[in-house]
């Protein structure tokens, strides 16, 4: 049995976007073992927020212009796809971006929402080349897990349009495994995980959050169990199965 309790994680480095993290004094192997399911889970089980739909003023479609703005529509939607965000809430939260005159219009400029956190507010939606130009847009923020396609029926709403999500705050993760000692063993193994998240979480909570989750999974696993315990369970129901037939017979008997 491996001693959990001799295992260290230790952050050697760490900022709002990059994290390296080191799992030592491990027995031989599990390394892969263990490194592996936590790399695949950070990758695709990892839960985040993104826009999942768009409603700019005067658009009906994607296929449309607005009047003074360089970019045409599904170029501002490719640009506000994006944009990194993160959702305080459980619930879909909306987020509004009210821009005039002649100017570059950034994720900055998004009006500020209590529950609603933009990271890269750096980041370029369309360029305004009119001192008459204005554009409005309603954007819908959702918490989810993984990359998720489109969903056209949001497109019930005449205006809105909807958009692919990237939900995970992974973006990706490298994984090492090194031979190491302690004291007198000398057959162990050292995990070293480096993580590059999108800014929206942090890589030693989505690393946390990877480990619990496989926790979860592993301890949710039930009906394993040793084959002399299944027989004596199948012996039991056998024996309760002629002791109810017996009772049914001689209660038929009485009747008549």
């Amino acid at each position: 049995m491996i001693d959990v309790t001799k295992i260290n994680i230790q952050t050697v480095a760490e900022d709002s976007t990059y994290g390296e993290f080191v799992m030592d004094l491990l027995p031989r192997g599990y390394g892969y073992t263990l490194g592996t399911p936590i790399r695949r889970t950070l990758l695709t089980s990892m839960s985040g927020s993104a826009i999942t739909s768009v409603k700019i003023n005067g658009v009906k479609h994607e296929f449309s212009t607005i009047t003074g703005v360089k970019e045409d529509v599904l170029k501002i939607l490719l640009n506000l796809k994006k944009i990194i965000v993160k959702n305080h809430t459980d619930k879909p939260q909306v987020i509004t971006l009210s821009v005039k005159g002649q100017k570059t219009v950034t994720a900055g400029d998004i009006d500020k929402n209590a529950l609603v956190d933009v990271i890269n507010k750096d980041l370029v939606i369309a360029e305004m080349t009119a001192k008459s130009a204005a554009i409005e847009i309603e954007m819908t923020v959702e918490n989810g897990v993984g990359y998720v396609i489109a969903d056209n029926l949001r497109r019930s709403k005449i205006g809105t349009i909807p958009l692919d999500a990237n939900f995970s705050p992974v973006e990706r993760v490298s994984m090492d495994v090194f031979p190491t000692r302690s004291g007198q063993e000398t057959d162990l193994d050292k995990l070293v995980l480096k993580i590059w998240t999108r800014g929206n979480e942090k890589p030693s909570d989505v690393l946390k959050n990877a480990i619990d989750h496989l926790k979860s999974i592993f301890s949710g696993m039930s009906g394993v169990g040793s084959v002399e315990a299944e027989e004596e369970v199948s012996e039991k129901e056998v024996k309760t199965s002629k002791a109810t037939k017996t009772v049914k017979k001689k209660t038929t008997k009485k009747t008549k």
